[in-house]
């Protein structure tokens, strides 16, 4: 993103360097590719959040036609609990993309000879700090649009829930301006590191 004079979270990123580390590359995310990706969120909460109600609602309302005491009359209850849980991730996810557009933060990427770094300042100057070492840097995808830019998403490592489904976590690069020189210099950063372990 274009500026006028220098970055005033360029210090606060370089404060994070450790002793002998060297920035190759900083850049903000643009404003609406953050915002774009919040509305796809917020999209996704919608059938999620009407889903968790409906069935919530059916749940309680066959509670009536169960019978039981005691011990056992209590667990009629558990089908509709069970719901509860989901409906307040579908609002979460409803409500906090909203809230964002109300609050200002602010945030820079940083790539160094070490690591991909994050920075988010929030109200009231409180920042938050993400950092992906290089040997933790995975499989690396790069989608680019119009004038060079786009979006850049490092897979970091991989989990297997109860159902034995695969979940792959992620550190993504939004809205940045010539993507393809950012995408090489991730790609250098993880040979690098590649070479430094072998």
């Amino acid at each position: 993103m274009n500026r006028l004079g220098p970055d005033p979270l360029l210090p606060l990123l370089q404060k994070e360097l450790a002793i002998g580390e060297r920035l190759r590359w900083h850049g903000r995310p643009r404003e609406g590719a953050i915002k774009w990706a919040a509305f796809g969120i917020w999209l996704f909460a919608i059938p999620w959040t009407a889903f968790a109600l409906f069935w919530t609602f059916m749940a309680w309302s066959g509670v009536d036609s169960m019978g039981g005491e005691g011990a056992g009359g209590l667990l009629k209850y558990a089908f509709p609990l069970f719901g509860v849980p989901f409906i307040l991730v579908g609002l979460a996810m409803l409500v906090g993309p909203i809230l964002g557009l109300f609050t200002s933060t602010e945030r820079i990427h940083g790539i160094t000879d070490r690591r991909i770094i994050t920075l988010t300042r929030g109200k009231g100057d409180f920042v938050r700090v993400k950092s992906l070492q290089a040997r933790h840097i995975g499989p690396i995808e790069r989608w680019e649009g119009k004038q060079g830019r786009g979006k850049i998403t490092v897979e970091t490592h991989s989990t297997t829930d109860s159902d034995g489904d695969r979940r792959t976590k992620t550190v993504n690069l939004i809205g940045i301006d010539d993507v393809k020189r950012v995408d090489e210099l991730v790609r250098e950063l993880s040979r690098q590191s590649d070479a430094d372990t072998a």
